[in-house]
């Protein structure tokens, strides 16, 4: 279970690491989107990535961007467009979750042994 934290170290919502797709900044919040029995589902934490980072990473997210952990496990393929690189999730409903310059040879490298 990852244990989500608000801004002031309380603990607001546990969650299946196996369960999370993606987690997205928006200034001093982070959404969480996870599936909950087939049924996707986004909680906000007032929290930032920086404060979530460490809890992320010991949970195999990836940071794929400045705005963006990904869950691999998830990822169904990374893409090259003409507008940059994009993390497909095989869950249907999902947006695509962008991938920045400087973390996309990271994330191909760990997605392709992976």
């Amino acid at each position: 279970m990852v244990r989500f934290v608000d801004d002031k170290g309380n603990t607001k919502i546990m969650i299946g690491a196996d369960r999370i797709i993606s987690i997205e900044s928006a200034g001093n919040y982070v959404t969480i989107l996870y599936d909950d029995g087939g049924k996707l589902v986004r909680y906000s934490l007032r929290n930032t990535l920086k404060g979530v980072e460490d809890v992320c990473a010991a949970n195999g997210l990836v940071r794929c961007h400045r705005s963006y952990f990904v869950n691999l496990s998830k990822v169904k393929i990374i893409r090259r467009t003409p507008d940059g690189v994009f993390a497909e999730i095989e869950h249907q409903g999902v947006d695509n979750i962008p991938v920045s310059k400087s973390y996309a040879s990271e994330l191909i490298r760990l997605f392709s042994e992976g």
